[in-house]
């Protein structure tokens, strides 16, 4: 066995864990990002599905239904909060709207 230089490992050691911790939070800052532009697009395409059929049509109670069974484990798809990322893409952020998770 070798002996290990212990303040050049710790270094090595300090430095992986550095970027491992750099990488997590860049990860999550994408991943952030890429949510709330699919989001920013469900609520264009609600708007536009509820422009072209017209009040009344229950586009968001639909969507909020059939999403809820595609996609069970994920959280959502309320018809509530549906409603809040339509209303955030006509009135843009600072609409009131609290997303549940």
């Amino acid at each position: 066995m070798t002996n290990i230089d212990t303040s050049r490992y710790a270094e090595l050691l300090g430095r992986v864990k550095e970027r491992v911790a750099e990488g997590r939070v860049r990860a999550g800052l994408a991943a952030n990002a890429e949510l709330i532009l699919a989001y920013w697009d469900i609520g264009t395409l609600i708007l536009r599905r509820q422009t072209e059929e017209g009040w009344g049509t229950e586009v968001i109670r639909r969507l909020s239904c059939d999403l809820r069974r595609e996609f069970p484990t994920l959280k959502g798809f309320s018809e509530r909060n549906l409603r809040c990322g339509r209303r955030h893409w006509v009135h843009g952020a600072g609409t009131g709207c609290r997303i549940s998770r």
